[in-house]
């Protein structure tokens, strides 16, 4: 593992996160639909995988990312867990000022996006506007309804991740108090949630309130990046390759097995993190600055893409046509990184303005 991330390395990191985060957004949503083990497991759902994989494998694209492409989130938690700590990690926190901070950042893009919605949605698509509307709206931007069966993905199916990160943030106050007191309590704390969840996460599926909804099931990836950069000034003697072979045993028996299923999110970001870098490193081109592009504009592009797809969506499952699949996908990304850089300088002028 390469234990020392640059600011750019991480926008780089964000940059392949919210790819693969927006194309599976879009994807899994396009027929024939696979599903995939995101916040539960099912052997059934992977076997759906499998038989797609082997019976339409012209459109082994699609089912890459419809099956594989949510791990991008992965990215996003262990990104803020390395970043949080490698600003903060150091310092006296007060938890008033840092949540202020942190909400400051995160809800004028949201706010802006939801607003967005609403517009697109109800007044450009016409779709009715009721009382559940406001209700489900309300549970949205008050961050509550992760905590509610089945409002998990009301407005708009991404938008979960805003109350997850929120909660991760208030952890972090107090896992970097946990870090200063006790040597060991970072990995304590990781042992300990996945003792939590694999013991009770099936319990709360079954009450339509995964772990992973929240910020429980997120929690060992987050506290990863938070031990990689309290020791990113150190050197490890282990190699990547003598590392790597175990991870992926690890990643696909997490496919067939559910015990290890809840490893695979920290055993994709081992794997995949230290190969990105090497990458990286290796040629820092005109992909590489369009990637860590792309990972400056991911806020933006994470709030958008879940609502923009519907129109797309709809046109292709409508035709059934395998060409239509991947050239409505480029459309599709094209117009997110268009409306995407409009609302960045939108957000940024009213912030400056009001802020």
């Amino acid at each position: 593992m390469i234990n020392k991330i640059s600011k750019t390395e991480t926008l780089y990191l964000k940059g392949i996160g919210i790819l693969l985060i927006v194309c599976h957004n879009f994807l899994h949503w396009v027929k024939p639909m696979i599903g995939e083990n995101e916040f539960s497991y099912s052997r059934e759902v992977y076997n759906t995988f499998l038989s797609a994989m082997t019976l339409d494998f012209g459109n082994v694209i699609k089912h890459l990312f419809s099956y594989f492409g949510h791990y991008g989130v992965q990215l996003f938690i262990f990104c803020s867990g390395y970043g949080l700590t490698v600003a903060y990690g150091h310092k006296q926190l007060s938890l008033v000022p840092f949540m202020k901070k942190r909400i400051l950042k995160l809800y004028p893009v949201f706010t802006l996006a939801i607003l967005g919605l609403l517009v697109y949605t109800y007044v450009i698509f016409g779709r009715d506007f009721s009382m559940q509307t406001i209700t489900d709206l309300l549970l949205r931007y008050t961050l509550l309804a992760n905590w509610i069966p089945g409002k998990i993905f009301v407005v708009s199916g991404p938008y979960w991740f805003y109350a997850m990160i929120i909660q991760l943030y208030v952890c972090f106050f107090f896992l970097v108090k946990l870090h200063h007191r006790y040597r060991y309590g970072l990995v304590a704390v990781m042992l300990l949630s996945y003792v939590i969840i694999i013991t009770t996460n099936d319990f709360f599926v079954a009450q339509k309130l995964s772990l992973y909804y929240n910020f429980l099931g997120n929690l060992p990836v987050f506290v990863f990046g938070m031990l990689l950069a309290y020791n990113k000034d150190k050197t490890y003697n282990f190699r990547y390759k003598a590392m790597v072979l175990p991870l992926i045993v690890i990643f696909i028996l997490g496919q067939y097995f559910e015990f290890f299923w809840n490893f695979s999110q920290l055993a994709f970001i081992l794997i995949i993190v230290p190969l990105l870098l090497k990458l990286s490193r290796l040629s820092q081109g005109k992909m590489y600055a369009f990637i860590v592009y792309t990972g400056g504009l991911a806020m933006y592009m994470f709030a958008l893409n879940g609502f923009l797809r519907s129109p797309w969506v709809y046109q292709i499952n409508k035709y059934e046509s395998d060409v239509f699949i991947y050239v409505f996908a480029l459309v599709f990304l094209i117009i997110v990184y268009v409306a995407s850089e409009v609302l960045k300088r939108v957000e940024q002028s009213l912030v400056k303005r009001f802020l």
